[in-house]
């Protein structure tokens, strides 16, 4: 059984989201590590910024507005 969890660990991939890459080298860096540690295929989405180079994951930048408040914007971003 415990062969079996390794490889299940070893194909998973984990996707972390966020409004910014500051947020998440300030808030999920200890995840993203432990994460990695134990087996997981970690993937950061965020939009670019300074702190993105600092992101110990693979890093996959966005371009959204996260301020925004327009649903045509938000239409658009989605597809």
């Amino acid at each position: 059984m415990r062969n079996r969890n390794k490889l299940l660990i070893d194909n998973s991939l984990v996707i972390i989201v966020a409004n910014t890459a500051w947020s998440i080298v300030n808030f999920r860096t200890r995840l993203i590590d432990s994460l990695i540690k134990t087996g997981y295929r970690v993937v950061a989405i965020a939009p670019t910024d300074k702190y993105a180079k600092c992101i110990p994951c693979c890093f996959i930048p966005i371009k959204i507005n996260r301020m925004g408040t327009n649903p045509i914007e938000d239409i658009c971003f989605l597809f």
